[in-house]
């Protein structure tokens, strides 16, 4: 198993088609609708995902605040004071006096972006954004995988129910045949023991299905935002198909898509423009202020020109000296940089080999399911030539219902089989990214101009 960034050529390729590239609703694919409305339900109901998605409407409208500061900033005030003065100012000869002073004024204020920290304070909070968008969007892929992976286990403890019920059934059959066998000598008491004890196997392991029946049941319903409830939805795996071309060979920038990775180029980027919000802290800040306004202690006087009122202020200020602050911000953004790289450079690794097991647990999971259908086909026939045999009186009862009991153990692995192909599959789609391949826009890394000379 191994990746490639290129398209390859000759046969290896053809398996491109039909399947091989994941669309948005990639469960669909298995033709189970019965999922199709359990995946839509979650998708509308799931608490996690909502969570995530007014974590989303909470980073946007951060990102709407931190546009404004590109804007000059209007304000509005109004005033009325009324106080008496103490004739201490006066060498205390003259008495005090109570007067009021009524203002009001319009101010302006603005941040010329000299060093290019507002535009570095905007991209922090729009990649925040997309960060937080691209969360979302994982967060539905997981729930995605979630509810296919737990239908699938619902389906597969359905069919070994049944499975093991026809097992115990016809062990029921064969103890009550040996019993009357041993009544009249054709029998052992060790040959009555071993049925019974083999009859107790069989049943044991009917309870921890029903438990997990019952468990996937109420982890569908808490996917879909629901409470436990006892109605079991019926799901089984004949009712799921696996696509008719599954693609076993991908190029590597398949993954450049996915929203863990893209949420990971993000937070990268984030982090990066608070490398450069720290080294404009560095440099002097420049603030233009002005207000127009009137004051007056006589109300009829206010709007007079004699009034009137303005003011226009710039001001620089600069840290000369910090204790070594601000430069070791740098450096302590710097390494936040890098810890967001690596953790980048982890999620991608993760990705490729996620892809990869998946991959290969798909191929070993076609061997698998290969050698049970044998098997099973093996049975089937057996259980149908040992009833022909029955019929003719050629064989005995007891060994048709063994028999029979072969053939339903059979069918109980082709269950598992097929129920771990399809979650594997579904492990698969999910580690794809759920998203349609090539991506729209490729990602790009960020320019990292602030820590490049370090």
């Amino acid at each position: 198993m191994r990746y490639t960034a290129r398209v390859l050529a000759g046969q290896a390729q053809q398996i491109f088609r039909g399947h091989a590239l994941p669309g948005r609703h990639w469960w669909r694919a298995y033709g189970n609708t019965s999922v199709d409305r359990l995946m839509t339900e979650a998708l509308g109901q799931n608490p996690t995902l909502k969570s995530s998605l007014a974590t989303l409407r909470e980073a946007h409208y951060a990102l709407v605040a931190a546009e404004g500061i590109f804007y000059p900033q209007f304000g509005l005030g109004l005033s009325a004071t009324r106080e008496q003065s103490s004739g201490a100012g006066f060498g205390g000869t003259v008495p005090g006096r109570i007067f009021t002073i009524y203002g009001g004024n319009v101010s302006v204020g603005y941040y010329p972006d000299v060093f290019g920290v507002n535009r570095l304070v905007y991209r922090e909070k729009k990649a925040q954004e997309e960060s937080a968008r691209e969360e979302a969007e994982a967060a539905a892929l997981t729930i995605e995988g979630d509810v296919f992976t737990t239908a699938v286990d619902l389906a597969e403890s359905v069919d070994e129910i049944r499975a093991t019920r026809s097992i115990v059934t016809a062990d029921r059959q064969v103890l009550a045949l040996v019993r009357a066998e041993y009544r009249v000598g054709a029998a052992s008491r060790l040959d009555v023991l071993q049925q019974e004890t083999q009859l107790a196997s069989d049943e044991a392991t009917l309870y921890p299905l029903l438990q997990s029946r019952t468990v996937a049941a109420h982890a569908l319903d808490t996917l879909t935002g629901n409470s436990p409830s006892r109605v079991v939805p019926r799901l089984t795996l004949s009712a799921f198909h696996m696509p008719a071309h599954f693609s076993l060979a991908y190029p590597s920038t398949v993954i450049e898509n996915r929203p863990d990775i893209q949420a990971a180029l993000e937070t990268l980027k984030a982090v990066n423009a608070q490398v450069g919000e720290a080294i404009a802290s560095e440099y002097p800040l420049v603030e233009i202020t002005g207000s127009w306004g009137h004051e007056s202690n006589i109300i009829s006087d206010f709007l007079k020109t004699a009034s009137r009122s303005w003011s226009l202020v710039g001001s620089l200020s600069y840290t000369i000296f910090s204790g070594g602050t601000l430069r070791a911000q740098v450096h302590e953004s710097k390494e936040a940089y890098k810890a967001a790289f690596f953790q980048y450079r982890g999620t991608v690794l993760g990705a490729l080999s996620q892809v990869s097991n998946a991959l290969r647990a798909i191929v070993h999971d076609d061997e698998y399911v290969r050698a049970e259908t044998r098997a099973l086909r093996a049975a089937r026939v057996s259980y149908h030539l040992a009833r022909t045999k029955y019929r003719l009186g050629a064989t005995s009862y007891i060994s048709l219902l063994e028999t029979e009991v072969a053939y339903r153990r059979a069918v109980l692995a082709d269950v598992r089989a097929r129920a771990q192909r399809l979650g594997d599959a579904a492990t698969l789609e999910v580690a794809l990214g759920g998203r349609p391949f090539p991506p729209q826009s490729p990602p790009s890394l960020p320019s990292f101009h602030a820590i490049r000379h370090e």
